[in-house]
């Protein structure tokens, strides 16, 4: 089975197979967006077969991507991921919005991303995160 079925226009909706078009659709440069097939992923998991694996990376969801899985678990593919998002529901009435999420990179310290190198950074290298 085939997760990926095509695109589909976020403007005009229209859908597109596979290798039809590239990156914005033709018809009017909307976005596209993927295309699954939701009912099969829904037959073949069930949720604790994504909630139960260990991996923190954005590869925990390799069985719903419309991509294979890279190799390695060293590379900075398998070592980005499960950064804190925090809801921030005062800002969120302030500015008028339902829901409002904060994501954060600054866990161990409060640095500027920039300055200490990600976890992504020291695990794709075999390292710890200095302390």
């Amino acid at each position: 089975m085939s997760k990926f079925t095509g695109y589909r226009c976020s403007i005009c909706k229209t859908e597109y197979l596979p290798g039809q078009v590239n990156y914005t659709c033709p018809q009017d440069g909307g976005n596209l967006d993927v295309v699954l097939d939701y009912e099969g992923i829904r037959e073949k998991y069930e949720s604790e077969d994504i909630t139960s694996r260990a991996d923190t990376s954005l590869w925990r969801y390799a069985p719903l991507l419309p991509v294979p899985e890279v190799e390695g678990d060293g590379t900075p593919l398998h070592a980005a991921g499960w950064t804190p998002v925090f809801k921030m529901p005062v800002l969120a009435g302030k500015l008028g919005l339902q829901n409002l999420w904060l994501k954060t990179s600054l866990v161990t310290r409060p640095l500027p991303s920039r300055t200490v190198p990600a976890p992504s950074w020291w695990r794709a290298r075999g390292r710890s995160r200095p302390k």
